[in-house]
């Protein structure tokens, strides 16, 4: 068995848009006061010590201090859910995650770290999860989406080999509870001035439902170098790789090309609702939005996660190189 050299060109999936990555100005403070950073398992600090104290700060840059710190607590709780659970059955899965429960009640389940996290997420920020009319109604249930869509992407990798492959569309579909695209984009209701209108009322579904795919597919395009190494096929890229028997560099250029269409949509959508009614509360909510994906677009070159040490110089280059053996 032999190690082969291979490579792909990373597509600037957010050339076009027209919102720039703004660090959040509490970071510093934020990242110290939020609970996070307090002793736990050298794993976890390992984590933390890859950049995830920054993710928040990234994605979220008009909120304020405490609200950040919320953002901090869910974001390193959604990187440890995923590190625990990847590659475990869905057994393991739903007794892991199956106690967790949207409430500021301490839980009763096997893993004693994401306990701890799930504790620190709703007593830590009660006054945040409480006060606020419109997070507090829409975070609570997306929480839940998040921690069934873990459940079902489990379910979806433990499928016998001999079953019928995972279809982008199903992927798609199952990955945005997974990826917590919904609760990301509840946590940006903080940054909207009013507290009078929910997200059903605007009916913004459909801006949701284009970030979302954003989000899942420059994920993918992103984290494709680490799942590939690690022998995760369940990834956007390589599904079409496998469904489509496309190379590398195909298949990565096509899920950009559903990335830019999805991104057209979503400004599309977006100025015309900013000319209707409640226009302020679409602005800023939309821009909130549009400030996570092009955050954590920002962070994912800056931690050591996905590209190392050579994160900066795959920014710039946008050659991505993967050693395989074959």
């Amino acid at each position: 068995m032999s190690t082969q050299m291979t490579s792909f060109t990373l597509p600037r999936t957010f050339e076009r848009w027209p919102f720039l990555p703004i660090l959040n100005k509490h970071w510093s403070a934020s990242s110290r006061d939020s609970g996070i950073l307090s002793p736990s398992p050298q794993w976890v600090d390992k984590l933390i010590s890859s950049g995830i104290d920054r993710l928040a700060a990234w994605m979220y840059p008009f909120l304020n201090k405490k609200q950040l710190e919320l953002a901090t607590s869910f974001l390193c709780l959604t990187i440890v859910i995923d590190h625990l659970t990847d590659g475990k059955s869905v057994d393991d899965v739903e007794i892991m995650l199956g106690s967790l429960e949207a409430s500021p009640t301490s839980p009763d389940g096997s893993s004693k770290v994401i306990n701890e996290l799930n504790r620190r997420l709703w007593n830590g920020h009660t006054n945040e999860l409480s006060n606020d009319t419109v997070l507090s109604n829409v975070f609570p249930p997306a929480y839940r989406t998040y921690l069934e869509g873990v459940i079902e992407q489990a379910r979806i990798r433990s499928r016998p080999t001999s079953a019928s492959p995972v279809t982008l569309e199903e992927y798609l579909r199952v990955r945005r509870g997974d990826v917590a695209a919904d609760a990301f984009f509840a946590l940006c209701t903080m940054s909207v001035s009013s507290s009078t209108v929910s997200l059903e009322d605007m009916q913004l579904e459909e801006l949701n439902s284009r970030a979302a795919e954003m989000l899942i597919l420059n994920n993918d395009i992103m984290s494709f170098k680490k799942e590939y190494m690690a022998g995760d096929m369940h990834n956007a890229v390589a599904i079409l790789m496998l469904s489509e028997n496309l190379d590398i560099q195909e298949s990565v250029d096509k899920v950009a090309q559903l990335h830019d269409k999805a991104l057209d949509k979503f400004l599309r959508l977006y100025n015309d609702l900013c000319s209707g009614d409640n226009a302020l509360y679409i602005e800023e909510y939309g821009k909130s939005v549009a400030m996570t994906l092009v955050g954590l677009d920002e962070w994912m070159f800056e931690t050591t996660r996905y590209f190392g040490s050579e994160g900066k110089n795959v920014k710039v280059q946008r050659i991505v190189s993967i050693e395989r053996e074959e």
